[in-house]
């Protein structure tokens, strides 16, 4: 059911729960609840079956009420099946199925279509309700030839809304034209005419809106320029077009101040002189004409004729500004009507016909209602009427033509506003209705030197011709003329409108607005309801319901329902009942087996008529019914015919089928044993030949050619092939690709040969190695180049290293040359090298001595060593290259006798007690046991070749297992503790300070700690942990001696060392 909204108007609802005391909860469809009572659900509008289907026609409707036409229309728009914008697309249409022939150029549909955007630039403008709204009426006759071709177009337009050119309500527009003409106007004609932005001229910026949203301004110029074009307009009309247009914006900008004396008189404000100027400039009229226009009226008193002036104040002045700029407006839109008329309303040398299409102003209703609202709404109040009286009377007329009988309907006619009361301003009615220019204002634009002006304001006897003269007129030769207002030109012009409409079918499109506020998607119920009531929408439904809402024409109707009376098919079509009397009998038998009421048909002189869409779809149930009966009528029949045929002829056709079968088996053994020996033949034959193929593919493979595999493999292309062939032509196919491969990969590799391409070389071997071609003379000379290559370029590499710190790669340097003289190193760097490395050599001697000092923690050797350094450095000359001499060396070597000297001093003071308890502790640091004895230790050296690799297995045993096995081969070697304590101290020592044989001391702190190493820490830690131990064990275990004792030791082991 259908339940009133305030906001919505209408709204479907159900009822969701009968509660006690005789209310009833709806759910209405936007979700809400309400409670009404019972009674008053049970008066309520129902929503019927089709309130979901498609319905192209409301009169369908099941339930007819104000609720389910609007939730259709409402259905409609949100489907996006309404459009509010027709006149133009009737107007495609047209001119796309009937367009017409060439006028110049350019076809008359082209110019037709072309006329659209030159009068909407004119007379349309943004209102608050509409971005482009119309603001005069258009009625388009599109005239058609004998062929239905359009062959011209003639516009009749009214009402313009000539006071909207000098003032608009707020936030509304001007006419387009003037904006358009700003933005996209040639530069060069803009600066003859003056013309700077929207916000300098006074027409343009007091509504507070020049801009309107998705129009481009300066696109729609050159639409408009285009759309001249089209309509044969020339450069000079359209130029003469623009003066006019910047004239009026100029006008706009013209103020007024009193004389400044006692009169009332006004004259032009100094600050508007240069809007005189512009003026004067465009119109090409002097300036003091145009003042004195405009602050002077000239008028004819007594019956003389005697020429009176009036002064004007500043507000009478202005007001003959504005009369001056809307007249302009005015008389150059008549003009472009006129204009476009004359290319569009060609003559027909035959008979034509034509379309009109009426494109006027709705039914306006503002907060201000003046003079053009009710000349709007009087035009919509005749155009209303004459809807009501097609619709309704038409409908009356047709029941009685076709003398059916009617009920008498009546309907409401329009008396009064149909869309309801209307309060109009009556203020300025006069002025507004009195379509007058005054005298000054006419004889000065008939001064000016624009053409176009020239022609907008001729004389009406220059327009008159030559049937006006002194005898025609009344006597003493004047001329009576009775001014014609713009209400009644506007009367006439309706007047002659509605005869137009009365002499064609009409159509009607009722465009209805989805909202106030241009908004998309958005679809107001109340808004929309009170147009479909305005638009007699429900009336003209009702009285379609009303009286009989479905006409089909005999014929139709005959020929689809004549199977639901008896034998009416066959009577008609034998000529013996007319389609009138077939229709009659049909509908008579349907009221006898109760389908449809007598009362709810009728048979007219050329229609049948059925008041409900029930009434039809009861006769379509009554027609399925009876070709359900027909059908199984028909089916009977032929099932027993067919019955019937089978029995008679199933032996004879047994009989035959049987001797048909007995004779081609006999012809298909014939046939199969000659094709059996045709093709055993043919098996042989092409076997042999297969078997010849493969032996010739087979020997070319055994011998790896090329050419021949090639041309064996040719020979199979085209034959079709035993598995035993395909088998065989596969693997030539991966031979021969495998040979051409092998040869591609040989001559590259030869050419990465020549240009010692090394990457090439590498990649082309391994591909070779792939294929199984390791073994060849090429390859293997390959790799060795390769190898050579790489060999000659680490050597040479390990030599730039030498070249660039000499303490690189030293020791093996004279490998490193004898490797450059047999790899063919370029003789002048190995003599380069070798230069350096002699003059360095004694310098690596003594470098080789105090390093093997510190690996073995031989004091002798370390001495011998630092002395010979020192020697050394005394003969070098370059003072950078003495502080670098050995650097590392000899810390490490002051360091390891700086330990034997403390070890010493400790040994001597504490006996072999502390030293035990020390190397304990030492022990703990790097949680290993050790007992290792002196046996093997050699005289000077404490660490020998066989000890330091016990000590190196013990500290590097991957597993605890393996640990303890190198512990116990320690174990077994020595077995003396304190020589023991002594190797592992040295074995410290020697590891930590020999930072060229530990390069991970440079980065110690990258290295992870790992408790399992032989010292338990990190390298760095190590080193700096034993230098803090060496440092403190004067401290630790010297505390007893005095001052005096600790400086006499201290001065002792410096000498020592």
């Amino acid at each position: 059911m259908f339940i009133q909204d305030d906001v919505e108007a209408w709204q479907p609802a159900r009822v969701v729960k009968q509660e006690p005391g005789g209310n009833a909860t709806l759910e209405l469809s936007d979700g809400r609840s309400v409670v009404m009572p019972s009674d008053e659900v049970a008066k309520m509008d129902q929503c019927g079956v089709s309130m979901n289907l498609d319905m192209e026609n409301l009169v369908d409707l099941d339930a007819f009420s104000e609720g389910s036409i609007l939730h259709h229309v409402r259905k409609r728009f949100m489907e996006d099946k309404i459009y509010t914008y027709t006149a133009k697309k009737v107007l495609q249409y047209l001119t796309e199925v009937a367009g017409g022939g060439v006028s110049g150029t350019k076809t008359i549909a082209d110019q037709i279509m072309e006329s659209n955007p030159v009068l909407e630039a004119f007379g349309n403008a943004k209102t608050l309700r509409n971005n482009n709204s119309s603001r005069f009426g258009k009625w388009m006759e599109v005239n058609f030839n004998q062929a239905n071709k359009i062959c011209g177009c003639r516009i009749v337009n009214y009402l313009l809304e000539k006071s909207r050119v000098v003032q608009q309500t707020p936030m509304e527009r001007n006419y387009h034209v003037f904006y358009m003409m700003l933005a996209g106007i040639d530069p060069s004609l803009r600066s003859k005419l003056h013309l700077t932005s929207t916000d300098d001229y006074t027409y343009l910026n007091k509504s507070g809106c020049t801009m309107v949203p998705n129009l481009d301004d300066e696109e729609e110029f050159k639409i408009m320029n285009e759309a001249f074009k089209t309509l044969d307009f020339s450069t000079s009309e359209t130029t003469d077009i623009y003066h006019v247009l910047a004239a009026i914006l100029h006008i706009g900008n013209l103020n007024f101040e009193s004389m400044g004396d006692d009169s009332d008189g006004s004259k032009i404000s100094a600050s508007s002189a240069a809007s005189l100027k512009k003026v004067a400039s465009t119109l090409q009229v002097r300036q003091e004409d145009i003042e004195s226009a405009l602050t002077s009226k000239t008028s004819t008193a007594g019956g003389r004729g005697s020429i009176v002036t009036v002064k004007l104040n500043p507000t009478s002045a202005t007001a003959m500004r504005d009369a001056l700029a809307k007249a302009l407006y005015g008389k150059m839109f008549d003009w472009l009507v006129v204009r476009v008329n004359d290319i569009l309303n060609k003559p027909s040398p035959g008979p034509t016909s034509h379309i009109g299409v009426l494109d006027i102003f709705g039914f306006e209703v503002f907060k201000h209602n003046s003079f053009e609202q009710l000349c709007i709404n009087y035009a919509n109040e005749k155009l209303q009427f004459h809807f009501n009286d097609f619709i309704f009377n038409e409908e009356l007329k047709m029941y009685k033509s076709e003398g059916v009988p009617y009920e008498n309907i009546t309907f409401k006619d329009n008396g009064d506003h149909f869309a309801g009361g209307v309060e109009y301003d009556a203020d300025g009615f006069m002025e507004k209705n009195n379509d007058t220019t005054s005298d000054t204002l006419l004889s000065m634009a008939r001064t000016s030197g624009l053409g176009l002006v020239k022609k907008l304001f001729k004389r009406d006897d220059e327009t008159a011709g030559s049937g006006a003269g002194p005898r025609g007129t009344p006597r003493g030769g004047r001329k009576s003329k009775k001014i014609q207002t713009i209400g009644s030109q506007f009367n006439n012009q309706l007047d002659s409108l509605m005869v137009s409409l009365r002499a064609t079918m009409p159509h009607f499109i009722r465009c209805v607005k989805s909202n106030h506020d241009k908004a998309p998607l958005k679809f107001d119920g109340r808004l929309c309801l009170d147009q479909l009531k305005y638009a007699g929408l429900f009336e003209a439904i009702r009285i379609r319901k009303a009286g009989y809402s479905y006409r089909i024409p005999h014929m139709a109707f005959a020929r689809r329902f004549a199977i639901i009376g008896n034998n009416l098919l066959s009577l008609h079509n034998n000529g013996k009942l007319q389609e009138s009397q077939v229709c009659l009998r049909a509908l008579e038998n349907a009221t006898e087996c109760g389908y449809i009421e007598r009362g709810n048909w009728e048979v007219g002189k050329t229609k049948v008529f059925l008041k409900e869409a029930n009434d039809k779809t009861h006769l379509e149930d009554f027609r399925i019914t009876r070709c359900q009966d027909m059908a199984t009528r028909i089916a009977s029949v032929f099932r027993m015919f067919r019955v019937r045929k089978e029995v008679f002829k199933d032996k004879f056709e047994k009989a035959q089928r049987e001797a048909k079968i007995k004779a081609e088996n006999a012809k298909n053994g014939n046939a199969a044993t000659l094709l059996q020996t045709m093709f055993r033949g043919h098996c042989i034959r092409k076997r042999s030949t297969d078997l010849k193929l493969i032996v010739q593919l087979k020997i070319a493979m055994s011998d790896e050619s090329e050419p021949g595999i090639t041309d064996a493999l040719s020979r199979f292309e085209g034959v079709r092939m035993s598995s035993l062939a395909e088998s065989v032509v596969y693997a030539g196919k991966q031979l021969l690709r495998s040979i051409q491969e092998r040869r591609k990969i040989l001559h590259s590799l030869r050419l990465a040969l020549d240009r010692e391409d090394v990457p090439g070389m590498i990649e082309l071997v391994e591909r070779a190695s792939i294929l199984g071609l390791g073994e060849l003379e090429d390859v293997r000379a390959a790799r060795d180049r390769v190898k050579k290559i790489k060999e000659k370029r680490a050597v040479h590499r390990k030599l730039l290293d030498f070249l660039a710190d000499d303490t690189r790669h030293s020791e093996s340097i004279i490998q490193l040359l004898d490797d450059a003289r047999y790899l063919g190193i370029d003789e002048r760097f190995i003599a380069k090298v070798d230069v350096v490395y002699r003059d360095i050599a004694p310098r690596l001697d003594i470098r080789s001595k105090l390093r093997r000092g510190v690996e073995t923690v031989d004091p002798s050797l370390i001495m011998e060593g630092m002395n010979a350094a020192e020697e050394m450095a005394n003969k070098m000359e370059d003072s950078s290259r003495i502080q670098g001499f050995c650097g590392a060396e000899k810390v490490a070597a002051a360091r390891v006798m700086k330990m034997l000297g403390f070890e010493e001093e400790l040994m001597r003071q504490s006996g072999s007690a502390s030293l035990r308890r020390l190397t304990t502790e030492w022990d703990s640091d790097s949680n290993v046991d050790h007992e290792v004895g002196r046996a093997d230790c050699a005289e000077g050296a404490r660490l020998s070749g066989t000890v330091t690799a016990l000590c190196d297995a013990v500290s590097r045993a991957p597993t605890e297992q393996q640990r303890r096995d190198a512990v116990r081969n320690l174990e077994a070697l020595v077995d003396d503790r304190r020589a023991l304590d002594k190797v592992i101290r040295s074995y410290k020592w020697g590891r930590v300070y020999s930072a060229w044989k530990f390069p991970e001391l440079n980065a110690g702190d990258t290295v992870p700690f790992d408790p399992e190493l032989f010292f338990g820490l990190r390298p760095l830690d190590a080193y700096t942990r034993s230098l803090f131990t060496a440092d403190s064990f004067l401290e630790e275990y010297g505390g007893a001696q005095g001052e005096e004792e600790k400086k006499e030791e201290a001065e002792r082991s410096v000498d020592q060392r």
